[in-house]
């Protein structure tokens, strides 16, 4: 049983960090300047902007193109500077937030109800 769990155990913290790792990558890549951050830093740079979707995005991505700020494809960007998050907890927590944003304040879901 404690095999089961150690195996579990590696196996999510290898799922976030490739994750965290794309993110470290494509922020680095595709920004011309960046710097780290942490949950609360992207919180409060997130809520500075309006924030508005692509037709064809997922339900994931957003844009405040007025400023240059994106949060699209692994890249966290506000003024055209990269925000790299100092953990995969906080990659994580800072999707999770995007996600209720995007459904709560632009009323966007990808799930309907079939009646």
């Amino acid at each position: 049983m404690t095999f089961l769990i150690t195996n579990f155990v590696i196996f999510v913290a290898a799922v976030l960090s490739v994750d965290w790792l794309t993110h470290i990558i494509m922020t680095r890549d595709f920004t011309n300047q960046y710097g780290w951050g942490n949950y609360n830093n992207f919180i409060k740079e997130f809520n500075k902007y309006t924030w508005s979707r692509e037709n064809w995005t997922d339900g994931k991505s957003l844009w405040d193109r007025q400023n240059n700020c994106k949060f699209f494809a692994s890249i966290i960007e506000f003024e055209s500077k990269g925000m790299v998050l100092s953990s995969p907890i906080s990659l994580w927590r800072a999707k999770k937030y995007v996600r209720k944003y995007y459904k709560e304040t632009l009323g966007f879901s990808r799930r309907i109800k079939w009646q």
